[in-house]
């Protein structure tokens, strides 16, 4: 998908291809308002009779971001169930399964709540203390999420 990135007098914005377009259609009509103008190759320079000058790139959109298998919404409530062997595991609050899995030799349940970003950095706060540049996304990979968590 392509976006105008519209720059006017050192600000920019980003608009939609449809305005940009616009702009520039109107731009080459209004000679009145706008005096100079060029444009070539999905580049468009205005110079409004005001003293605004705007500039018009034709650029790609950025990427959405793929949304991760473990994309929990925020706000929801989990049970982290510490096994003593292994990596935590992660069920949604209330999962009938949270039972099963507490019998393997469980030294510690916890309620957690907020996104599946936020349990691993509760889980893992002592590793990402002692490097600023780590984040709970970092770790979220290390959690065992159960279907219901997800």
């Amino acid at each position: 998908m392509k976006l105008y990135e519209r720059t006017e007098n050192g600000t920019t914005a980003i608009v939609s291809l449809e305005d940009g377009v616009a702009e520039a259609e109107r731009a080459s009509t209004d000679r009145r308002n706008v005096p100079s103008m060029s444009s070539r190759g999905g580049r468009h320079h205005l110079e409004y009779r005001d003293g605004r000058i705007v500039d018009l790139v034709l650029v790609d959109a950025p990427a959405e971001e793929p949304k991760t298998a473990l994309a929990a919404p925020a706000g929801r409530t989990f049970t982290v169930i510490y096994t003593g062997g292994g990596e935590p595991i992660v069920h949604a609050a209330g999962c009938s399964h949270n039972v099963r899995d507490s019998f393997q030799g469980v030294h510690t349940t916890e309620q957690v709540t907020g996104s599946l970003e936020d349990v691993a950095a509760y889980v893992y706060a002592d590793m990402i203390d002692e490097d600023e540049a780590l984040t709970g996304e970092d770790f979220i990979s290390e959690l065992t999420v159960k279907p219901c968590a997800r």
